[in-house]
């Protein structure tokens, strides 16, 4: 039942407190608070005045967006959100407190207008855009708008800060953002990971490129703490290596703009470069990446072809009509094994 005490948990957060509901038993919310995104509070501190504006893209049940709330008496939070059951969460979440300020947009952000698939795989969730308004089973469809375009919707005369985790549809977003980079050269938070990504059939070392070439800085969060500059293909491939061997291929980056002086008041939490590696490294990191995505890729189409298959077979009146005599032999089945 939504609503009660097991779906609702009050945080500590700066010098007050907030509530947020969800259902905090699930994997990725279990022991989630805001002391897990306290990598977050340095980057606050310089780039988020309280009376700026922040947008969290992908805002699940609304934790982040709260965080972004409470820092924020004068300023505007909005919070995008395209999941079904993650939406009844945050809008229980942004029904009191400093959430209350939240606006919540209930779509995906990519390229352009459209929609998506959102794919559930175990401990993942997966998007890819499509072009038309159909899912698969196992799938469920959601509307598709740029973030540019929620930017003008919401009449933001400032955008100071983005955080995005959207499960691979990243470089998307990323498509759909540039004039609010131009424009506003806000300051990013971009979950990293390299499994979501390669099932959207994204190189994770040509996005961390992709990356470096729109953004003047661009740094790793450390899970010991601290940021580490990627700068150069070396220090590039070092990234993923920690990617894919230390973080269990999540990672945090923070992504500056290019000329914005105010990252020197980051230095203090700095901790140096990647260890140089060889051109032999950067191959090799290239060649397993590659390996990744074919394996995971050649398994995501035929997962979709054993979806459409069964959904065919569950579609067809023989499998309906012998549906009651299956009933009945599972039932003497389970009666002899007890």
């Amino acid at each position: 039942m939504r609503g009660n005490e097991r779906h609702r948990q009050h945080f500590q957060y700066r010098d007050g407190t907030f509530a947020v509901s969800g259902d905090f038993t699930k994997p990725g919310l279990t022991g989630l608070s805001p002391d897990a995104f306290a990598w977050l509070d340095p980057i606050l501190d310089i780039a988020l005045p309280p009376d700026g504006t922040a947008i969290d893209v992908g805002a699940n049940i609304g934790l982040v967006a709260s965080m972004l709330a409470a820092r924020l008496p004068q300023g505007r939070v909005v919070a995008i959100e395209p999941d079904a059951d993650n939406l009844l969460d945050l809008r229980q979440t942004c029904a009191a407190g400093p959430a209350a300020r939240i606006a919540i947009v209930p779509t995906a952000c990519g390229a352009g207008e459209g929609w998506a698939r959102l794919r559930y795989a175990g401990p993942y969730v997966s998007a890819q855009s499509v072009g038309s308004s159909s899912a698969e089973p196992g799938e469920r469809l959601v509307a598709v708008q740029s973030l540019d375009a929620v930017v003008a919707q919401q009449a933001l005369s400032r955008v100071d800060f983005i955080k995005i985790d959207v499960e691979g549809f990243e470089p998307a977003v990323l498509d759909g953002m540039s004039d609010t980079l131009a424009r506003h050269r806000p300051w990013v938070a971009m979950e990293f990971n390299s499994v979501t990504l390669i099932l959207a059939e994204v190189a994770p070392l040509a996005f961390l490129r992709r990356l470096a070439n729109t953004f003047g800085s661009v740094l790793l969060v450390r899970k010991s703490g601290g940021y580490v500059p990627i700068a150069g293909e070396q220090a590039m491939a070092q990234a993923l290596r920690t990617n894919l061997g230390q973080h269990g291929c999540v990672s945090d980056l923070i992504l500056v703009p290019g000329g914005d002086s105010r990252i020197d008041r980051l230095r203090p939490w700095l901790s140096g470069d990647f260890n140089e590696t060889t051109g032999a490294g950067n191959r090799q990191t290239d060649q397993a990446c590659q390996e990744l995505t074919g394996r995971l890729v050649a398994a995501r189409r035929s997962n979709a072809l054993l979806r459409r298959a069964l959904a065919q077979l569950e579609a067809s009146w023989s499998w309906r009509l012998t549906h009651p005599l299956r009933w009945a032999r599972r039932q003497a089945w389970r009666g002899k094994a007890s």
